[in-house]
């Protein structure tokens, strides 16, 4: 009965098209892809069999088509698991030459066409659904607009009827006063003519020269008003003529990446896409390896047609040809599934929600060789596709716009991180912004404002309580200004963060200027040696600078932080600040009057030992 059933299992035979490798299969890796082990018998047990009357072996294609980025890659062929060991050598010489022993290895090929068949209709089907559901979304939003205009019209409609009655009352009461001042002018012209009959026989001689005199004068006005006219005409004719002698040329445009030539046209026909209708920006775009915006494509799909918005773009395969391929517009971006070998955690995905960039450096698995490199990743914000970009493809700027990027500033930006930076373009218009790598831009990008205005408090709005700090460093682009005397130690309190919550860039912490490597382990979190720190009473001493998350500031400490629960701080400054700055007493020195120096346990000279002879009791620090 047991020999009976191993005739009645089989096992697949899965060969790489790619390196000829051929392998026994023992199910599916994380990503989709076969794994596959040597035909060998101790290695039997790890075979993956189907019972041949069984729908097993439906189910491992299902999912193999459903999870594997290139199934075309591999063939499989079904062979008797008892003979497996030995059928392998032959099938191996058959398909040194597949397509002339095609007849021989017809029995044991597996047709995997209805699979491929049934996945691609599948992604059809929730790609149309999911347009659906925006389709009605869309009509729903449609109405919402068009009740909205409907009031907005009849509230329009109240007011013009309101504007209508208060123009009728007022042009009711002008209509009044200017019957009130007719009645009045023509008091006055009565009395002014009669005072002119008067003056007029009084003066006659007068009159005769004011009336001669007034006569050239209107004469020569109106010659300059038959004048100007010409003057003005004159100006505009020669106004014209510099102008267009002076239109600019048009600019010489650098190469497209991609040739005319390189492109089969024929391809963007089959999505139902016209070049001549793509506009300007799009073909730049498409024909520099870069993504147009949306727009409509029909594939077909099992002899249908499909009205889909995508975003188009070229790629070239492995034997260098131009492929065009469609981003299609996604529900939303599939952040429950790994990304090329890595997984998202909680806080990513509340990161590409926000932003659309995961806002640091990860891990992603190149999938064509399976190299895992530092990448970035980042959403298409038109199309919900993740898309990732390995770091050593982003090139960091050295300014933007007329904005010089800083060193740390730069680091910033290189670690994926957000960057609130005041920018000023090259025609003059200033502005804050927040800078970010962009893995679906594959440059460093202005994150949209509606994305960041909202989360936290824009630079320079108001200030934070004031907090006791006795010391405070100086930072790119902050001034420090006292609010009271030093000696009490109040200042005004900063924002030691940037607006997404990472520790902010500084140089310097009083007399110590930070290295690179000590601003990057500032702004990594860790803890920062101050060679050059001073105590209470102005001796050198060692201190240690770290951020500190709960109380959103750095501190320092004299011993250090990291290593304070497990190994004994050294004693270079720790008896120096008991003494100075906590008012301890040091058995050794107790009777010093002068503050202890750096390292300092015991007198330094013959006039401290003579001031350490008095007796007297003290707290001996331990």
């Amino acid at each position: 009965m047991e020999q009976k059933k191993k005739k009645e299992e089989d096992v697949l035979v899965v060969r790489d098209e790619k390196t000829g490798e051929i392998s026994v299969v023992a199910g599916l890796d994380g990503k989709g892809y076969p794994k596959r082990i040597p035909p060998k018998a101790e290695h039997s047990q790890e075979f993956l069999r189907f019972d041949r009357h069984g729908d097993a072996i439906d189910n491992f294609f299902r999912n193999f088509y459903r999870q594997c980025k290139e199934p075309t890659r591999f063939g499989f062929y079904r062979v008797a698991a008892d003979m497996v060991e030995a059928l392998l050598p032959v099938i191996k010489d058959l398909l040194r030459d597949p397509a002339a022993n095609a007849e021989l290895l017809a029995p044991h090929k597996v047709d995997t066409s209805a699979y491929q068949q049934a996945e691609e209709q599948q992604t059809t089907e929730e790609a149309k659904k999911e347009n659906a559901e925006t389709e009605t979304e869309e009509q729903q939003a449609a109405e919402e607009v068009k009740k909205e205009n409907a009031e907005t019209e009849t509230e329009e409609q109240q007011a013009a009827e309101e504007a209508k009655r208060e123009n009728a009352e007022t042009e009711t009461e002008e209509q009044q006063a200017a019957e009130e001042v007719k009645r009045e002018n023509a008091e006055t012209e009565a009395v002014e003519q009669q005072a002119a009959e008067e003056a007029k026989r009084e003066n006659t001689e007068e009159d005769n020269v004011e009336q001669q005199t007034n006569e050239k004068i209107e004469e020569m006005k109106q010659e300059n008003l038959e004048q100007q006219p010409q003057a003005a005409e004159t100006q505009a004719v020669q106004g014209q003529e510099p102008a267009q002698d002076g239109q600019p040329q048009a600019k010489t445009q650098r190469p497209n990446l991609i040739a005319d030539g390189d492109v089969d046209w024929k391809e963007l026909e089959r999505f139902g896409v016209k070049r001549e209708n793509l506009s300007e920006k799009d073909m730049k775009a498409l024909m520099n390896y870069g993504k147009t915006n949306l727009v409509t494509v029909n594939p077909t799909f099992g002899g249908d047609s499909y009205e889909l918005q995508a975003r188009l773009s070229f790629q070239k395969t492995e034997d260098g040809a131009l492929k065009l391929t469609p981003h299609f517009v996604r529900h939303e971006p599939r952040l429950d599934i790994p990304h090329n070998g890595y997984t998202f955690t909680d806080e990513d995905k509340k990161k590409l929600k926000q932003t659309g960039n995961l806002g640091r450096l990860v891990d992603v698995a190149d999938t064509k060789t399976g190299e895992m490199r530092p990448s970035y990743i980042s959403i298409d914000r038109l199309t919900n596709e993740i898309v990732d970009i390995p770091a050593s493809k982003v090139r960091i700027p050295d300014r933007i716009g007329l904005t010089e990027l800083l060193k740390p500033e730069q680091d910033i930006l290189r670690a994926g991180l957000a960057l609130p930076k005041e920018v000023t373009l090259k025609n003059g218009h200033k502005f804050e912004a927040v800078l970010q790598v962009s893995a679906e831009k594959r440059d460093v990008e202005f994150v949209p404002e509606y994305l960041w205005q909202g989360q936290s408090q824009r630079r320079g709005n108001g200030q934070e309580k004031k907090q006791q700090s006795p010391e405070a460093p100086d930072a790119p682009g902050q001034q420090q200004k006292e609010a009271g005397s030093q000696e009490n130690g109040q200042r005004r309190n900063r924002s030691w963060t940037n607006e997404d919550g990472s520790i902010r860039p500084i140089g310097k912490w009083k007399d110590d200027i930070f290295t690179e490597q000590q601003k990057a382990d500032y702004v990594a979190g860790k803890t920062v040696v101050l060679a050059n720190a001073k105590d209470d009473q102005g001796q050198p001493c060692t201190k240690y600078l770290k951020f500190n998350r709960e109380k959103g500031r750095p501190l320092t400490y004299s011993e250090n932080p990291d290593l304070a629960q497990t190994v004994a701080p050294s004693n270079e400054s720790r008896t120096q600040l008991a003494v100075n700055n906590e008012g301890k007493t040091n058995e050794a020195t107790k009777h010093l009057k002068e503050p202890l120096t750096q390292g300092q346990t015991a007198p330094k000279d013959d006039a401290q030992h003579k001031q350490q002879t008095k007796k007297s009791k003290g707290m001996k620090v331990s």
